[in-house]
Formats: C-alpha cells, structure tokens, sequence
C-alpha cells in the first residue's frame, strides 16, 4: 500500500541495479516508466496522420492528467475521469495550423486556443493541417 509518506514513484528502478548500486539517474528506466503511463495507461497512439488518444482508469483512479502532450506544433492538455474526457488546446505554434479532434462517432470538431472539449469518455483523434500561404 502507498502511504502520503511515500513517493509517488514507487517502483524503485532509479538506480542501475535493484540494491541501489550502478548507475544514479537511471534513464532508460525513467523513460521505460513515462512510457508505461503514456502509452499504456493513457492509449496514446501515434499513427502517420493523427494522434489517437484511448484512455483507460484503473479501478481506484478518480483522474488522471496528461499536461502539454505535443503533437504536430500543437499542445493539448488530456483529463480523464471515470465518465468524462476533458480535452483543452493550450497553445498552437503558429496560426498557419489548425487542430482538429474526432470523437468515436467521427464528429469532426476544429479546436481554437483556449477551447475546453468535455465528451463522454472515448477515444479520440486529433489531427492537424498546416495551411501553406499564397
């Protein structure tokens, strides 16, 4: 059980070996742990023209928050809660770009800076198209 007291990385892979000796600052087990969360418990996917976002709670879990998640020049916060995904476009990096998201029933929705989408949770795509000048 996880005590407050406790960290909140609790599986102890920050060091090379498992008594603590090796390498400090394990990388690749830091990177291996994010990848988990991202990939595994949030069902991020990324496939050639949209990021596919299919999240999943584990039974105790009220919430969970992926902040600044950034694909193609777009950075999009994710909350998901047991019945709810909340999903906020915070910053474009230039207004050549516009952000689309697409629920499971492929309603198509054009995301502006700012705008906070609240749906049912699903999964969800989002994808982008650079408008090139004349």
């Amino acid at each position: 059980m996880v005590t407050q007291t406790q960290p909140v990385f609790f599986f102890q892979v920050w060091t090379e070996n498992a008594d603590q000796s090796g390498a400090v600052n394990f990388h690749t087990a830091i990177g291996g742990f994010l990848q988990s969360l991202i990939f595994g418990y949030g069902g991020f996917r990324i496939k050639l023209n949209w990021l596919e976002f299919n999240p999943s709670l584990l039974a105790d879990t009220l919430l969970i928050n992926f902040i600044g998640i950034n694909y193609q020049n777009a950075t999009i916060d994710y909350q998901v809660t047991k019945s709810q995904l909340l999903v906020k476009l915070t910053a474009v990096e230039s207004s050549k770009i516009t952000v689309y998201l697409e629920d499971s029933n492929q309603k198509r929705l054009t995301l502006k800076v700012g705008d906070r989408i609240v749906l049912k949770r699903q999964k969800v795509l989002i994808s982008t198209e650079l408008h090139q000048q004349m």
